[in-house]
């Protein structure tokens, strides 16, 4: 019986969680960082209010996350599309810079010189497809940024204000309560 139950046949012991309050280190989607804990980390009975507490205010993290996420793509996209309209006016100018360069580095360099633009611009004029440098194109390109900017500027303010917040996780526990309702 003693060999059965010796240590060595015991599984290893687990490890201590995170005290009440501490963060957690981890490598997820978003790059390694330090993530809040939402609950704590010792076990407690809870009554069904602060359960209902704990979920909202995990909720609203995740709202606020997928928020901040969102607006990042949108000022990345809203900083490419900056680029286009800036060299789009001196289009014979870029074309000519291009054709004269040794290679796409030596172009993104002059390109980067001349028209005050970063890595990013650059990169994205120089993989851009020539028909898409027609009249019409930058109109559409234009109203997409003008769009962009108008959808950043709106999650900017439900970002800054928690009762928005709170209205944006309502309305998702809505739509989870229209679909799953009995």
């Amino acid at each position: 019986w003693f060999n059965v139950c010796s240590r060595s046949s015991l599984p290893p012991p687990i490890p201590a969680p995170p005290k009440k309050g501490a963060a957690v280190v981890v490598d997820d989607d978003d790059g390694p960082g330090v993530k809040e804990e939402v609950l704590p980390a010792i076990p407690a009975r809870l009554s069904l209010g602060q359960m209902i507490r704990h979920f909202l205010d995990f909720r609203m993290l995740t709202v606020e996350r997928r928020l901040r996420l969102d607006l990042g793509k949108l000022k990345k996209r809203i900083h490419v599309l900056d680029g286009f309209v800036k060299v789009f006016y001196a289009l014979d100018e870029m074309i000519r810079i291009i054709r004269k360069s040794d290679g796409k580095q030596d172009a993104a360099g002059k390109l980067m010189k001349r028209f005050e633009l970063d890595a990013e611009q650059v990169e994205a004029i120089l993989e851009l497809k020539l028909y898409k440098l027609a009249r019409l194109e930058i109109l559409v390109i234009q109203k997409e940024a003008k769009e962009k900017r108008a959808e950043a500027a709106r999650l900017a303010s439900v970002l800054k204000d928690p009762r928005k917040r709170w209205a944006v996780v309502q309305d998702e526990l809505g739509q989870v309560r229209a679909k799953y309702a009995d």
